[in-house]
């Protein structure tokens, strides 16, 4: 698999935690953007093997990628609650 397949199946399968993580109604919504988002980067930086190196030729292009990564794994989960494959938010 090639780093681009595994951006997009680490963005779905983010995505798909991360609307599970958002159901249950005892855990506030703020935390689980933290976490996902800490664990989106985590991701980002294992499949990028030139993160190191983008980050210096470049501090902001490579933090505008992982942003990118972060809310395509945000956006993931929209459409995984859309498709009504995960519970939607605060109703576990």
């Amino acid at each position: 698999m090639s780093n681009s397949d595994l951006a997009l199946l680490g963005t779905a399968v983010l995505g798909y935690i991360w609307q599970w993580a958002r159901s249950f109604q005892r855990v506030p919504n703020w935390v689980s953007w933290i976490v996902m988002g800490l664990a989106a980067v985590a991701v980002y930086v294992w499949i990028t093997p030139t993160v190191v190196t983008d980050w210096h030729e470049s501090w902001r292009t490579a933090i505008a990628a992982c942003i990118s990564f972060i809310l395509s794994a945000r956006g993931a989960a929209a459409v995984a609650k859309e498709s009504k494959s995960v519970p939607p938010t605060n109703s576990l």
